[in-house]
């Protein structure tokens, strides 16, 4: 019976010897794996080395040295989120970006600030904050803007009579509105600038992302009204401004300041490492 059965196997195809059943061993791979990607450029180490040609010299004219900017505890850092845009005020402890600016491919001048600047505790960093209102309103900084420019207010809350006298006491020959959110739309297509805040909700934001978009050359000034926390409002905001908000917890415990004795010596800053500085964004 088993010398039949063996017969029977040997018919269908089926080899009975053991040896011959044994786990044959895999051709070699003849298709190479991808080589690695390169390196895509030197990891940058300092501001200079951050900023291209272009911005370093924006930086170099709306900036004047001696800078002192002391935020406190109660803000937050702007960092860079495209190529378009760049780190405008560092820290000094640890290098991170305390304001952030651009100009975006429409033409878009754009500045963001962690805080609220404004108030007397930032007295000392108001002539800077004079010369870049002027670039925001005209590419030049400065005064040279058309006089009766139009500056229209957004969503900072509580902050907004501050920053409105601030903007009617040091900004000359300007017209400063506040803006409804039901109205918005009619308000900036008015504006020559907007300020804003972060005082709204999603939905809101989602709103003013829309109507930026569709005056897509409006420049923005952006203070940061939540404190040092993080807002979803602030990231729609931002997002669409090629900017975003800074880690958890923001400026609360290092207390950084940027202040300098000089342009150079900011420029030589090492950069916090993330990936924020990635000229590839």
């Amino acid at each position: 019976m088993l010398a039949g059965l063996a017969a029977l196997l040997l018919l269908a195809g089926c080899d009975t010897n053991p040896k011959a059943r044994a786990q044959v061993k895999a051709p070699e791979q003849t298709v190479q794996p991808p080589a690695p990607k390169a390196p895509k450029g030197p990891v940058v180490t300092t501001l200079s080395e951050r900023l291209s040609p272009r911005q370093q010299a924006l930086a170099m004219t709306l900036l004047d040295a001696p800078l002192r900017y002391a935020p406190g505890r109660y803000s937050q850092f702007m960092e860079p989120a495209g190529k378009d845009s760049f780190p405008l005020l560092l820290g000094r402890k640890t290098g991170k970006p305390m304001a952030a600016a651009g100009v975006s491919q429409a033409g878009r001048r754009y500045l963001a600030f962690g805080t609220v600047p404004v108030t007397y505790e930032f007295e000392p960093f108001h002539k800077n904050l004079e010369e870049l209102v002027g670039w925001l309103l005209s590419g030049e900084p400065g005064f040279v803007y058309k006089p009766g420019a139009v500056i229209a207010t957004a969503f900072l809350g509580t902050q907004d009579k501050k920053v409105s006298s601030w903007l009617r006491r040091n900004m000359k020959d300007v017209a400063v509105v506040q803006c409804e959110v039901l109205g918005l739309k009619e308000c900036l297509g008015a504006a020559d600038l907007v300020v804003l805040g972060a005082e709204g909700d999603s939905a809101e934001a989602k709103g003013l992302v829309a109507v930026l978009d569709k005056k897509s050359a409006l420049p923005v000034l952006y203070f940061h009204t939540p404190y040092w926390k993080e807002s979803e409002f602030a990231r729609q905001i931002l997002a669409s401004i090629q900017l975003r908000q800074g880690e958890a917890g923001g400026n609360y415990w290092t207390q950084d300041a940027a202040n300098w004795a000089s342009l150079g010596d900011m420029f030589q800053t090492r950069l916090a490492m993330n990936a924020s500085f990635s000229q590839s964004e």
